[in-house]
């Protein structure tokens, strides 16, 4: 779990250097991943210094903007508040630039076990009054399927919109909801690997039912034959 956690921060935070409109607006980004047992969310937001400038001395603005994103992010998890535990980071949680500065938290929470079914919300109240832009990816554990989320558009079973790792200026960006359930037990030996983002994380796993198909087939034409063999001594 430490070096999954390890390699999701340093993938997230290379990417939030690229920051979409230099230096004017405020940036969020914000990774969601949906594992067995637990979500967590890595999120950055980069704030133009001039507005940082802009607001009146306090004894360290910085860590002031720091404790707002830890705050400002709130998780529901089948409709109840669900807390978030802070998790630590490789480095320090503020990012001075030149032109905007970075303020990252990673936190986590523990997913309900007896719940085949999970209903995930999580609102970014951060820097509510500011004009900004949002970036938000959900990663997906193999051993679950998606059924509903905002990042998605889907209609008669295509996908027509995907908003996954794109950056957009919409207020509806600040909520992030996703739907999953987990695989039917006899697909469960199927569900290993890699996370996946979630356009590659929906509906029922009819590959996994191919290869199974398949391989029952295989089955019970070796033994039709062991039977017939059998017969014939």
């Amino acid at each position: 779990m430490a070096l999954l956690f390890s390699l999701i921060c340093i993938t997230f935070g290379s990417a939030a250097q690229a920051h979409p409109i230099a230096a004017e607006i405020t940036a969020h980004q914000l990774r969601l991943t949906l594992g067995k047992t637990h979500v967590t969310v890595d999120y950055q937001v980069w704030i133009p210094n001039s507005h940082l400038v802009e607001e009146p001395q306090e004894t360290n603005p910085l860590q002031t903007h720091l404790q707002e994103a830890k705050d400002g992010l709130s998780l529901l998890i089948n409709d109840n508040p669900t807390a978030l535990t802070l998790l630590p980071l490789e480095g320090s949680g503020v990012q001075p630039g030149g032109h905007v500065t970075g303020f990252q938290v990673a936190l986590q929470a523990e997913l309900p076990s007896q719940m085949g079914r999970q209903e995930v919300l999580l609102v970014n109240s951060v820097e509510p009054d500011e004009l900004a832009n949002y970036n938000t990816e959900v990663f997906i554990h193999p051993s679950l399927q998606v059924l509903e989320t905002s990042l998605l558009d889907l209609e008669e079973g295509e996908l027509t919109a995907n908003r996954h790792a794109q950056w957009r200026m919409d207020e509806e960006s600040r909520e992030t909801h996703v739907v999953v359930r987990k695989h039917p037990r006899i697909l469960q030996f199927t569900s290993t690997g890699k996370f996946r983002p979630i356009h590659k994380a929906l509906g029922f796993p009819w590959m996994a039912l191919m290869a199974l198909g398949i391989g029952g087939l295989a089955i019970a034409l070796a033994a039709a034959r062991i039977m017939q063999h059998r017969k014939h001594r």
